[in-house]
């Protein structure tokens, strides 16, 4: 499904009247002229200026609010996406038991042959990025990812 531009920026504008408003409620630093509420104020107005180019975009070149996109028609995009949340929830549900390198190597394996990609060129790409991820994520940011049965 494909949403008009003008839909899109106008819920930007929402998003970003939220931000801003939130954002005043953050306290001042003492002893500064500015608080955490900078940031996200100018992040806030910078959203909704994009919005607002969105919206005027898509009221000028209106043909509805929503239309289906051509590869809604087809079953093989719909199970990729059911595949990739599959992913999702096995990590979910056996993370904890089988620990991050084996459910990441498993996952990525599968969403990559599903994708097309050879099947050892598939095993060995999702070994390397799950070995770099836990090294990344667990040695250097010292993310506590789950060790599961690699580490009893």
């Amino acid at each position: 499904m494909r949403f008009n531009d003008a839909i899109i920026g106008i819920i930007l504008i929402v998003g970003a009247v939220a931000v801003y408003l939130y954002a005043r409620t953050l306290p001042d630093i003492p002893g500064q002229e500015y608080g955490a509420a900078v940031f996200p104020m100018i992040v806030a107005c910078g959203l909704g200026l994009c919005g607002a180019a969105l919206t005027v975009s898509g009221a000028r070149n209106w043909q509805g609010a929503a239309a289906l996109a051509p590869w809604t028609a087809q079953p093989g995009p719909w199970i990729r996406a059911g595949a990739m949340l599959l992913a999702i929830f096995f990590y979910i549900f056996a993370g904890n038991a089988l620990g991050f390198m084996i459910t990441s190597t498993v996952s990525l394996f599968a969403l990559f042959v599903l994708l097309g990609s050879r099947w050892w060129a598939a095993l060995f790409i999702a070994v390397v990025v799950s070995l770099l991820i836990e090294r990344s994520f667990g040695d250097l940011l010292l993310v506590p990812l789950p060790r599961g049965v690699l580490w009893i």
